[in-house]
């Protein structure tokens, strides 16, 4: 299977584990960057309130994973009582077993991934979302003069089932080409920046890539052949999933993680300078004027104050992933979500409380 990720594949959970990676302030709680300074009280303080641990996961170096990283930086999970500690794994197709396992309880994962799985009987749902719209663009490199030029040709994809993924197969149809056909799609590992890489190496000819790694490769000479975001394509893609199982039990925890991550996309939002520091650090990436992209395109021009995934952007993903894994064309939107936090905590006013 093309999108089919080995999801139940158990057995592979120590290997898996062994490639996750600390993120840069591994277990931070807060003012990693551009840290206030608590001010001063003429009381003692209180003794701090054991936090509840939690690991949390985001798979991929993009500005569509930046509101875990703005969370942690800026205490937004610790104010909740919780002590997260934040992983990086390079895929959704990694990423998915370790949170099917119980290693990593919320993990930010592509909606093709949640697909595929839950149609293979998978205990997985989307809590909320990163974005409803693509903003990836189809990047060829500068020999390359137009669609014709690629017949024939490696194409990267960071992952199947990922965002990119299909992005990168969406827009191959758009210019006529089948990208099961008449091009040689393979995954790149590393995420999008391992993708970036291999096309800027000339190990593959074009590739979909999101802020702010696609504005570095048209730095580099390489030219856009679609771009996705003027295409308007309805399509919830990445955002913070876990099990029904683990909502159950801990929903205490799922609800404080929800109010931390809905904060995070307040400030991110409210604080551009303090946001594209975090970037910067995650990222890597020292181009100010890449960072900025990321951030205009991502958390300026996608991201909602209220995150709720779109059902019509759902049912894209499941008709691209059931062109190649049948089964998932007999999962219903409703399947792949639960909303009920975040619902919650709107009609409690929280959101709105957030933005006065």
């Amino acid at each position: 299977m093309r999108h089919g990720l080995a999801v139940l594949g158990v057995l592979f959970i120590p290997l898996l584990l062994g490639s996750c990676a600390p993120a840069p302030s591994d277990r931070s709680t807060g003012g990693g960057v551009a840290g206030a300074t608590p001010a001063s009280s003429p009381l003692p303080p209180a003794p701090a309130a054991p936090r509840s641990p939690l690991k949390l996961a985001y798979t991929a170096t993009t500005a569509n994973q930046a509101l875990f990283w703005v969370g942690v930086e800026a205490g937004l999970f610790a104010q909740e009582g919780l002590d997260v500690e934040l992983v990086r794994i390079d895929s959704s197709a990694r990423a998915l077993p370790a949170m099917l396992a119980g290693e990593v309880p919320i993990s930010l994962l592509a909606t093709g991934a949640i697909a595929s799985a839950v149609a293979q009987g998978a205990d997985v749902v989307l809590l909320a979302t990163s974005a409803n719209k693509l903003v990836f663009q189809l990047l060829a490199a500068p020999h390359i003069a137009d669609a014709e030029a690629l017949r024939g040709q490696p194409v990267g994809v960071s992952g199947r089932g990922s965002a990119g993924d299909f992005a990168t197969r969406y827009a191959l149809k758009r210019l006529g080409l089948d990208p099961d056909q008449d091009v040689v799609i393979r995954v790149v590992p590393g995420g999008d920046a391992g993708l970036a890489n291999a096309l800027l190496s000339g190990s593959f000819v074009a590739g979909a890539l999101g802020p702010p790694s696609d504005y570095r490769l048209e730095q580099h000479g390489f030219r856009s052949l679609v771009r996705l975001a003027d295409l308007n394509v309805p399509y919830t893609g990445t955002g913070p999933a876990t099990t029904r199982t683990y909502l159950a039990v801990h929903r205490d925890t799922v609800r404080r993680f929800m109010r931390g991550f809905l904060a995070s996309i307040q400030r991110a939002k409210s604080d551009p300078a303090y946001t594209l520091a975090v970037m910067r650090q995650y990222t890597g990436q020292d181009d100010l004027a890449a960072l900025e992209w990321g951030y205009r395109q991502y958390i300026v021009g996608a991201v909602d104050p209220a995150p709720y995934p779109s059902e019509a952007g759902l049912q894209t993903v499941i008709d691209s992933v059931g062109e190649e894994v049948p089964e998932v064309r007999r999962v219903a939107p409703a399947a792949l979500i639960d909303t009920s936090v975040l619902q919650e905590l709107e009609a409690e006013g929280f959101i709105a409380r957030l933005y006065q």
